[in-house]
């Protein structure tokens, strides 16, 4: 492999649907006396082969496969349908039609180049040619040639001396035209890996399995972490060759369950651009111990680009219990990770024995079969992304909620306040539902972390939860304890003040505390960049209607309904049921608690205040919602869908 010359080989290949796939026809049409190579891209009902020979600067290639749509190859640079946005040269073929430029009833294989992750655009130029098309034993087929360098930017280089991938896809519809063809059907597009100059042939229709080794594909969603294996020594060993958008490190583990924990760990680091694997056992969530033994062997590595690739070989079964798991048998758990570049965790280095950990977006999991090939990507979020918008319900809403209408809406007379002992129930039944809340949402993320037998309960965010789990648990207690006690003793005093007074300030010091803990909620699970402004803006205007308030507080005299509350309290007479409301801090008791501004402000003041405040509460409810929304949509494996400020704090509080 030489430098970013490792090319990725993208086959398309569309089908109608109404094939006739009971004919139990090989295809007979070339053998090795045709062309050098073969390869099966699906050996499926599909049987798509894919023939090769290189003669000179060129290579002739056909496809064959049991469709009655359109077939295309193509070379990428970096494994993507558009080399990343850098383009991919793809030739598009089909047999029979009236379709644009190729009406009649033959064929047409054209040049396009895709750009992006749609439909391919045609080259100005094109490089195919002898170009044949045709049909044999319930096969379609297209032959063609182009020079193996065409010195067209617009193409890319056909390297035999380098090992290339090749993916193949399959549809069902013809083009409706020639710059318009269909999306490829799902799950065909796995990859296939060859070297165009090494000799192989696996299209023998008599044996039972290929001539040649398969070559597995796996690639993580971003494209910066990926991996291709092939079963070697008659199935006996296996070899991966792993690849990582890295120049420091990076992993490939094995395990029978989702955990970390018990992984089998594979690690490729470069030191000064020479590679090292050593072979680790994954015993606690922290860096994985080397093994005793060491298992796995090296054949080759190279860091290029920003690109590390290493080059691997083990047995599936090394008969070491304490240190590798045995591969294959059934689906296994591929978990990846590798550093991320130092500019994207400039936030979290740190003195690191070995190597430092990960990012929280710079891992991953997929459900592999290392013997067939077959892969899954796996879907393990949705308990977090539940609890992290329950506990933004709770605290960024709930809490905030109960908070706002203890101090401003007990006003005992007046209008447009929560007048009488009704804010009393009101405030008291939002505490139990924040607790409530907050209980489904623990119980979430203890799920989801039973789930992966790891330990989790030991980072700033995970400790601060615990603590507020708690104490949203004794809150409303003590808020009854100081009611019940004030009723009790009927007249207002000093220790039902005090009880009071620890309840009102416990609350305080809780709320700021969520909404610390909602933030290094988000931080942690890199949320997206949107997200955290959504959430800061949030806070802001929370802010602002406080202190809007707080001025109306100050302007409102005693029993304004634009004011805010007294210090009053409300007791329910117990002998003949009715309702007394007294001042607790009357002017001769606690002078200080009833100071308001010598001068009232108009009332036209007060009203756009009241006004601000309204307009302020529905911002905060669409910012609260839009937050939300982020977290649900956030995919925890795209580094480009993450705050990378935020997220490297995150890591930081691990």
């Amino acid at each position: 492999m030489k430098g970013t010359t490792l090319s990725f080989f993208f086959v398309a290949v569309v089908v109608l649907a109404s094939l006739d796939f009971a004919s139990a026809a090989t295809f007979s049409l070339w053998n090795q006396t045709d062309f050098d190579n073969c390869v099966k891209l699906q050996a499926s009902v599909y049987d798509y082969r894919m023939y090769w020979s290189i003669v000179g600067d060129n290579i002739e290639i056909g496809l064959a496969a049991k469709v009655n749509g359109w077939m295309g190859v193509g070379i990428s640079t970096d494994g993507s349908m558009d080399s990343s946005g850098n383009g991919s040269d793809v030739w598009v073929g089909w047999i029979g039609g009236d379709i644009g430029a190729c009406a009649g009833p033959g064929g047409c294989v054209l040049d396009y180049r895709a750009t992006a992750l749609q439909q391919p655009i045609r080259d100005a130029t094109s490089h195919l040619l002898n170009r044949s098309f045709g049909s044999i034993d319930g096969y379609k087929w297209v032959k063609f040639q182009r020079l193996l360098v065409t010195n067209d930017s617009q193409d890319r280089d056909i390297t035999p001396d380098e090992p290339q991938y090749v993916i193949h896809a399959l549809g069902n519809s013809l083009p409706t035209d020639i710059d318009t063809f269909e999306m490829h059907i799902a799950g065909t597009n796995y990859p296939t890996y060859i070297q165009f100059g090494q000799s192989q042939w696996a299209c023998n229709d008599s044996a039972p399995t290929p001539a040649g080794p398969t070559v597995n594909f796996y690639e993580n969603p971003t494209k910066t972490w990926r991996l291709n294996w092939t079963l070697i020594d008659d199935g006996d060993s296996i070899e991966f060759n792993v690849s990582a958008r890295t120049s420091s490190w990076w992993a490939l583990g094995i395990n029978n369950n989702e955990n970390m924990v018990g992984a089998d760990i594979m690690w490729c680091s470069f030191n000064g651009g020479t590679g090292v694997v050593v072979d680790r056992k994954a015993t606690a969530h922290e860096t994985p111990g080397s093994d005793a033994v060491q298992n796995v062997e090296l054949v080759s590595a190279e860091s290029v680009n920003g690109w590390s690739t290493c080059q691997l070989r083990r047995k599936l079964n090394t008969g070491d219990a304490q240190g590798d798991n045995v591969i294959g048998g059934s689906f296994q758990k591929l978990l990846w990770a590798y550093d991320a570049p130092s500019g994207k965790r400039s936030l979290v280095e740190r003195d690191c024995p070995d190597f430092c950990q990960h990012a929280s977006n710079t891992k991953g999991l997929a459900t592999v079969d290392f013997l067939t090939g077959a892969t899954a990507g796996v879907s393990t979020d949705d308990k977090r992304k539940a609890h992290g918008i329950l506990m933004l319900f709770a605290w960024g809403l709930l809490a905030v909620a109960g908070a706002f209408i203890a101090r401003y809406c007990k006003t005992p007379q007046g209008k447009w306040v929560l007048y009488g002992y009704v804010w009393v129930h009101l405030h008291g039944f939002l505490g139990i539902l924040t607790f409530v809340v907050n209980l489904i949402a623990f119980a979430l993320i203890v799920s989801w972390v039973s789930d992966r037998d790891i330990d989790h309960f030991k980072g700033a965010h995970e400790i601060i939860g615990i603590i507020v789990f708690i104490c949203a648990f004794f809150l409303p207690l003590v808020g009854v304890i100081a009611e019940l006690f004030l009723k009790k003793y009927r007249d207002p005093n000093w220790v039902g003040y005090l009880i009071g007074l620890t309840h009102a300030w416990f609350g305080k010091a809780l709320v700021l505390l969520g909404l610390v803990e909602i933030y290094l909620g988000l931080a942690l699970y890199c949320v997206p960049t949107y997200v955290m402004v959504t959430y800061g803006v949030s806070i802001a205007c929370m802010i602002a209607l406080f202190l809007a308030h707080e001025v109306l507080r100050w302007f409102a005299p005693w029993g304004s309904w634009l004011g805010g509350p007294g210090f009053t309290y409300q007791r329910v007479d117990d002998d003949n049921g009715s309702t007394e409301m007294k001042d607790f801090s009357p002017e001769n008791k606690i002078p200080w608690m009833n100071k308001r501004a010598p001068v009232q402000p108009p009332l036209v003041v007060k009203i756009c205040l009241w006004v601000v405040q309204v307009g302020l509460a529905v911002a905060i409810i669409g910012l609260w919602i839009a937050t939300a929304v982020g977290i649900g949509e956030k995919d925890i494996n795209d580094p480009n869908d993450s705050y990378d400020s935020t997220c490297a704090i995150g890591t930081k509080f691990q």
